[in-house]
């Protein structure tokens, strides 16, 4: 199954790209297609461990199952001021 990705703030940067497409073998849950982007991305794990997620544009547990076709936002923790 294709999953889109999409990446904000620092994840963004270490990923050096604002989306991705990835070929996952389903049915896979957010938090699977995050581990799977992590082997893919040494080094990422520590952001997107702290990462929320929406699926298809609403916020979701990890443990949501994605679907062909579905759009995974993958959003760290910001801070500002």
């Amino acid at each position: 199954m294709k999953v889109k990705l999409l990446f904000f703030a620092q994840l963004k940067d270490f990923i050096q790209a604002p989306e991705l497409v990835l070929e996952l073998a389903g049915p896979l849950s957010c938090r699977e297609a995050s581990d799977t982007l992590g082997r893919q991305y040494p080094g990422a794990g520590s952001i997107l461990d702290q990462c929320a997620v929406a699926r298809n544009g609403l916020l979701v547990p990890e443990n949501a199952m994605l679907e062909d076709g579905d759009e995974l936002a993958l959003l760290p923790p910001v801070s500002g001021g």
